[in-house]
């Protein structure tokens, strides 16, 4: 749960924030590059890692967290404020308990407005893909049925960076600059369903390809 509330989650939000528009398309694209760098590097800095101390997977993890303390002061010094002092109020704790109720989003669909209701099951059927919900799917597929070993899982995380950083970099870029958004939208989904399909090959090479 707390994992959750961190990473691409809330930096997807703080830019939803602080950005709208061609900007946000533009941030989000330069932080989906900079999460493929990470993503290449992580492994090798998590190989030099438990080579040194022995497979202890408690170091890598230790690592991490020292990693999510950075993050945490660097965007409280950092992060400005976008909501005027005039609009602040004061913590409603019985409204902040009330919106942890997993059905609380059904009230959308009860307000009458067709177009949020729209925008919601849009958004809500896009993050069903996102990888941190299909990431312990994925894990259990390569390690059952294709018998991907901790080295190999390693080495398709790097592939998969390096097309995060090329794609971040290079080809969302400049599919903005030359398609409408309803375009790039459905040629990134047309994508993910032919992905999604050379995902369940059992054969290597099309595993790979589907990065």
């Amino acid at each position: 749960v707390f994992g959750t509330f961190s990473s691409t989650v809330m930096c997807t939000a703080a830019l939803m924030d602080t950005c709208s528009g061609p900007e946000l398309a533009a941030a989000l694209s330069k932080m989906g590059a900079t999460t493929g760098i990470a993503v290449i590097l992580g492994p090798i800095l998590e190989s030099t890692i438990l080579r040194r101390t022995g497979d202890d997977l408690r170091f890598p993890f230790l690592l991490l967290s020292a990693e999510g303390a950075l993050h945490f002061l660097i965007v409280l010094m950092m992060m400005p404020e976008t909501l005027s002092r005039a609009k602040r109020r004061a913590l409603d704790l019985g409204a902040a308990l009330r919106s942890l109720n997993p059905f609380g989003f059904l009230t959308i669909y009860r307000s009458g407005n067709s177009t949020l209701q729209s925008l919601t099951t849009i958004t809500t059927l896009q993050c069903a893909l996102e990888g941190k919900c299909l990431s312990d799917m994925h894990q259990i597929w390569a390690r059952n049925h294709l018998m991907l070993n901790f080295n190999t899982g390693r080495i398709f995380l790097q592939c998969y960076g390096t097309s995060c950083f090329i794609a971040g970099t290079y080809i969302t870029p400049f599919l903005l600059r030359s398609m409408s958004a309803r375009g790039f939208t459905t040629l990134c989904n047309l994508g993910l369903i032919i992905a999604k399909c050379m995902r369940m090959s059992e054969r290597m090479a099309i595993y790979f390809t589907f990065v």
